[in-house]
């Protein structure tokens, strides 16, 4: 039987090939905890050792006002792999915005668009309109439409009252 020490050794150096294959050179694996012992059932002895896997998602742009508060942000890779032929409907879109949690809760649509999106396909542009922080505010909310993913929340304006909807 090998020492935990190298079965630990040679796992965690498998598992970074294996990573480096699928992710890319940037991937970190961390080691969590290992364990090893007898299993009586399957009369022999186990080394279990979990892992993370870190790599590098996507570059986020956060938007924020003269008080600090963050007010919409830019996800820099929801742009790719849009496409020129998905669609979504009215309800795809309620959803997809409400989903998203960064707008405030009873926020509704008051406009939408398509248009091409920066690396290519079609972006869906939606007004949002919310109240946030005591105050009436709109948001233009880009959805990559064969992605159902919430590419960037900007805030259009401010107005003082209440949210209406």
């Amino acid at each position: 039987m090998k020492p935990s020490s190298e079965l630990a050794g040679r796992a965690l150096d498998l598992a970074r090939d294996v990573a480096k294959a699928a992710y890319g050179p940037e991937v970190r694996v961390q080691v969590e905890s290992s364990s090893d012992g007898w299993h009586g059932t399957l009369h022999r002895h186990l080394f279990e050792q979990q892992m993370s896997l870190w790599t590098s998602f996507s570059y986020l742009d956060v938007i924020s006002d003269g008080a600090g508060h963050i007010v919409g942000f830019v996800d820099h890779e929801a742009y790719r792999r849009a496409d020129d032929t998905s669609v979504l409907s009215e309800d795809d879109v309620r959803a997809i915005v409400a989903d998203d949690e960064f707008l405030p809760p009873r926020s509704r649509i008051v406009d939408r668009m398509t248009y091409p999106g920066p690396e290519g396909g079609r972006l869906e542009a939606v007004t949002v309109e919310g109240n946030a922080l005591g105050k009436l505010r709109r948001w233009l909310v880009e959805i990559n439409i064969a992605r159902r993913w919430v590419a960037s929340v900007r805030p259009l304006d401010e107005t003082d009252g209440a949210a209406q909807g």
